[in-house]
């Protein structure tokens, strides 16, 4: 009986972990705090686990202005974000929400420089430029809603395995005092 209660503890231990796991960026092109002296075309993030196909990410310049995106595509563990025209100079953030496979919604942010660097530009005004950045409108169905899980549904499957691992750990005292009489 000793030997049952213990091989059913091991399995449980081993598969508590699993709990805890949750998905997270773990890199980034560009990465986070990179300097580029390149034009950007395409910002991409990887995830430790599969992600759902309604995870959106949005780029913003230092001012806070949308930039346009041409293309959000999620293949399993990766985001692409196309842009519609190259990034150049200046200090961008990405912010990124995404539901992992745990069915938790993660969200999260980092920003890269662009450097200037040597290229033929078209003459435009910066005025131009700014609004041409600007203009985005993100597809409907890649816009996280209310009422999905959120983080407070993490932290209760936490709290909840915590309890049944101290249940589990009195049923074993209680098996071993009894058995011992």
């Amino acid at each position: 009986m000793k030997k049952i209660v213990l091989s059913a503890i091991l399995l449980f231990l081993v598969f508590v972990p699993s709990v805890f796991a949750h998905s997270g960026l773990s890199s980034s092109v560009p990465k986070d705090g990179e300097i580029i002296q390149e034009e950007v075309e395409q910002v991409t993030l990887t995830f430790n686990t599969s992600i759902e196909s309604t995870s959106t990410l949005k780029v913003t310049d230092k001012m806070g202005n949308k930039v346009s995106l041409a293309e959000i595509s999620v293949n399993n563990k990766e985001m692409m974000g196309t842009l519609e025209s190259p990034l150049t100079t200046g200090t961008y953030q990405v912010d990124w929400k995404i539901i992992g496979q745990d069915g938790h919604p993660i969200e999260g942010e980092y920003s890269f420089t662009i450097e200037s660097f040597e290229k033929e530009e078209p003459n435009e005004s910066i005025e131009s430029q700014t609004e041409e950045i600007t203009v985005e409108d993100i597809p409907e169905d890649k816009i996280l809603r209310e009422g999905q899980p959120n983080s407070s549904t993490s932290s209760m499957m936490i709290a909840v395995a915590y309890i049944l691992i101290a249940a589990l750990a009195g049923a074993v005292v209680w098996l071993f005092r009894r058995g011992g009489k």
